[in-house]
């Protein structure tokens, strides 16, 4: 018989299955032999032969076996065998996002992902999360940052990773920066309240606040009629 390999030795439902001779069979009277092709998936046998397998036609799971026949013109010897599971292949991550795209200190951010099996299965994600390239483990899985752990000039970033339950996918980020947020003026009053004509008129700035902390300067501007 002779020897027998597939390749890769461990597929997935994305590789073609090549199976080879990788020593050749003996004739006992050095007769020149040629070599048959048989495979089965899950013992059941597939008809057609060939030399590989494509990837449309395995599952995750599959057990395809690999049988290959030394024909000298007058007999066919024993089988050479070699076997491979097919194994689970992994996820991918087809996009992240962060939104909002330009936020402020006064803004949630909110993460999300979507992903994609070849096997079928069901993709979930992993999400881990650094401020300005340091770590910030308390906020490991959390898909929404409030925005009062935010603060003005830092970069967020998440780091998503898919998972099937089985393997992880290869890990993707998203950065965004964090915007200076816009001083907020509650109220203006005009005094007096029941001018006449000749009267100076004054204005105060009620309730003026900043989101970042920042200190806040004051303009006015006057327009008449």
């Amino acid at each position: 018989a002779p020897q027998v390999a597939v390749e890769p030795t461990e597929p997935t439902t994305l590789d073609t299955l090549i199976g080879s001779v990788s020593a050749p069979a003996v004739d006992a009277e050095g007769d020149p032999l040629a070599y048959r092709y048989s495979w089965s998936r899950n013992g059941v046998s597939r008809a057609g032969g060939g030399v590989s397998i494509d990837p449309n036609f395995t599952t995750k799971g599959d057990i395809w076996r690999l049988e290959v026949f030394a024909h000298d013109g007058e007999w066919e010897g024993e089988p050479g065998v070699a076997e491979v599971v097919i194994a689970n292949s992994v996820p991918t991550t087809v996009s992240v996002g962060i939104a909002p795209s330009e936020p402020t200190t006064t803004d949630d951010l909110s993460a999300s992902a979507s992903g994609a099996d070849v096997d079928g299965d069901t993709v979930t994600f992993t999400i881990a999360w650094n401020v300005s390239d340091v770590q910030r483990p308390e906020y490991d899985n959390l898909w929404t940052i409030p925005a009062v752990a935010t603060q003005s000039g830092e970069v967020w970033t998440a780091t998503i990773r898919p998972t099937d339950g089985e393997s992880f996918g290869t890990a993707s980020t998203i950065s965004v920066a964090i915007d200076n947020a816009k001083p907020v003026v509650d109220r203006v009053v005009l005094y007096p309240f029941d001018p006449l004509a000749n009267d100076n008129l004054a204005a105060t700035a009620y309730d003026v606040s900043d989101p970042d902390g920042d200190a806040v300067s004051l303009t006015f501007d006057w327009y008449r009629d």
